[in-house]
């Protein structure tokens, strides 16, 4: 785990399932309020040479650095809980066709029937809340955990 997920007293990280809309809904909060500190690292899967928030145009490169660790803290927390809940997770390298978002990374399948990337869900929220200004519930993410649960029982 991660020092920002840590530090949250209001959420038990139980690693449940039913612990995912208790920290999205902090996730939702946090990401609008985390500041940009330059001396965060960058996670693995970013692209160094990618600029971030502070380094380029913000309307194409919307998170900062902090953010970016914040998306990565959550994201692995929400793989660590699918990895739980369904033991026959297992890493691959997605491959699909080009146009396909998640082309070449690292997704968790589930049995034959589901793959899913937990960086792409992280990302995603965060994007419409802190990019789009959109607003977002935060139970759909435990919903789609639940989801990919009970296809497996």
């Amino acid at each position: 785990m991660h020092a920002r997920l840590e530090s949250v007293t209001s959420v038990d990280l139980d690693y449940s399932v039913g612990s995912l809309t208790p920290v999205n809904r902090w996730y939702i909060d946090e990401i609008k309020r985390v500041k940009a500190n330059p001396e965060d690292a960058l996670p693995v899967w970013w692209n160094p040479e990618t600029p971030t928030a502070e380094d380029g145009d913000p309307d194409t490169y919307p998170f900062t650095r902090s953010q970016l660790t914040l998306i990565d803290e959550v994201q692995a927390y929400f793989a660590a809980v699918l990895e739980k809940a369904r033991p026959d997770a297992e890493w691959v390298t997605y491959k699909r066709g080009k146009v396909d978002i998640n082309n070449g990374r690292s997704v968790l399948k589930f049995g034959k029937k589901w793959f899913l990337s937990s960086r792409t869900v992280a990302y995603g929220v965060a994007l419409r809340v802190d990019h789009y200004r959109e607003e977002v519930r935060p139970e759909p993410v435990e919903e789609l955990a639940r989801e990919v649960i009970a296809d497996w029982r």
